[in-house]
């Protein structure tokens, strides 16, 4: 199946890759989405406040999901489009172990200083005691979710895209209901939205490792595929650093909005910080379902293959398709955000601040997906350092002086300007140097 990635138009395959893969990461938020939906509306803004002090965790199991899972999918694309069946296996094989080795030790070591991190982040009083309660189950969902968020993408580098979606549908599903369950009928609180987590994802994390050890698929994971390989580990490092730091970096600004918001605004502003960062992981995970699910299996095997026409056609249309449902996602909050607020929680000193975020977060979407899909790119070309040093400048190098620096001459609006500022100046780099990589694509393939 995955010689198509070779043959068949460009654009057919990105919308056909990308569908399931946008499906299933919308899916994958779901867990989230729910669970904030049901806190805000059952127990109010200070838990979903509290929940929102946690989000860095969450964050966490996404970067290793990143790193070792986007970084070993590229690898993966890469060796399926030079034909190299058994090194895939290899690869794959070193994914799950570093998972379990990695996982492991950040899920206890944060289980030991749950309490000094969220306080350092902003937690006090009620919001602190909602935050600790949501934490103690919530943290070892870390574990599940890597492998879940970490293996889909090399579960469509071999063609299966349906099947990452399915895996995702089978845990967001059950969440859903474990969620109205633990958290109406049986009144169990925050705990009882991050046990309904905990179970689902431990579930679908069971049904994605199906794939690779029950034999019925292309690639089966054997015993001593498992074992680590110097060689592998550190392939896997590098292609994956840049996705991985995206997410990392995006944990370390959540912990430093948290504790701006408490000092500038309180818990309203926390718990609309929560609102507006759900809305904005919705907008990115569909665009990163075209740029991941879509752009980077295709990308990888045209390159192996040495068909570097196509690699430049699926850049410039990813970039197309990216930007013009960026633009469609970016207006419909501009127009709509108190309704999308409300979804949320119903009181209104939370809602008037999450407008004023709405509004600055969300004006510059495009740009920001341009971002990301250009990062994406060096991901797939291999040049992992390129994408590790675009994501450095965007992630660390603006937003993180812009989050502190700001709030002293702007207040409150100064913390919701800074992602849009960031979001602008790198997005006008990055496009500069992308023109000159597109330039030598058409070299190579004209020689």
């Amino acid at each position: 199946m995955n010689q198509r990635l070779g043959r068949e138009p460009i654009g057919k395959l990105l919308i056909e890759f990308s569908i399931p893969a946008i499906i299933g990461s919308l899916i994958v938020m779901l867990y989230s989405v729910i669970d904030r939906i049901f806190i805000g509306q059952r127990l109010g803004a200070m838990a979903l406040a509290g929940v929102t002090l946690t989000f860095p965790f969450s964050q966490i199991a996404v970067s290793l999901g990143g790193l070792i899972g986007i970084g070993g999918s590229t690898l993966v694309a890469i060796k399926l489009g030079e034909g190299k069946k058994e090194e895939c296996a290899r690869i794959t094989g070193n994914q799950i172990s570093l998972f379990l080795i990695v996982c492991t030790l950040i899920t206890i070591t944060q289980e030991f200083f749950l309490v000094e991190i969220l306080s350092l982040m902003g937690g006090e009083g009620e919001t602190l005691s909602y935050a600790v309660s949501y934490g103690r189950i919530f943290i070892p969902v870390i574990f599940f979710q890597c492998f879940t968020y970490g293996l889909n993408g090399v579960v469509r580098a071999q063609g299966f895209p349906k099947y990452a979606m399915t895996t995702s549908a089978i845990g967001a599903i059950l969440n859903i209901i474990l969620d109205y369950l633990f958290l109406f009928p049986l009144n169990m609180g925050v705990f009882g939205a991050g046990l309904a987590t905990f179970i689902s994802s431990g579930i679908a994390a069971v049904f994605n490792l199906r794939f690779f050890l029950s034999g019925r698929y292309p690639m089966t994971i054997r015993l001593p595929h498992l074992r680590l390989r110097r060689s592998i580990v550190l392939s896997i490092v590098k292609l994956g650093a840049s996705a991985g730091l995206i997410q990392f970096s995006n944990a370390v600004v959540m912990g430093m909005y948290n504790s701006q918001l408490n000092r500038f605004a309180g818990s309203d502003a926390i718990a609309a910080y929560g609102i507006f960062m759900t809305v904005h992981s919705l907008i990115i995970m569909v665009v990163m379902g075209i740029a991941q699910g879509g752009m980077q299996p295709i990308i990888g095997y045209n390159l192996g293959s040495k068909n570097y026409s196509r690699v430049r056609e699926a850049i410039k249309l990813t970039l197309i398709y990216g930007v013009l449902l960026s633009a469609l996602l970016m207006a419909i909050v501009q127009l709509f955000p108190t309704p999308i607020l409300r979804i949320f929680v119903d009181e209104p000193s939370t809602i008037d601040i999450g407008v004023i975020a709405m509004r600055f977060g969300f004006s510059v979407v495009p740009l920001m997906i341009c971002s990301i899909i250009i990062s994406g790119v060096y991901q797939a070309l291999g040049e992992a350092k390129t994408a590790f040093i675009f994501n450095f400048l965007r992630k660390i190098v603006i937003i993180i002086p812009a989050v502190i620096i700001l709030p002293q001459l702007m207040g409150i609006n100064g913390i919701w300007f800074s992602r849009p500022l960031s979001d602008t100046v790198a997005c006008f780099i990055m496009v500069i140097y992308l023109q000159k990589t597109m330039r030598d694509l058409k070299i190579k393939d004209s020689n």
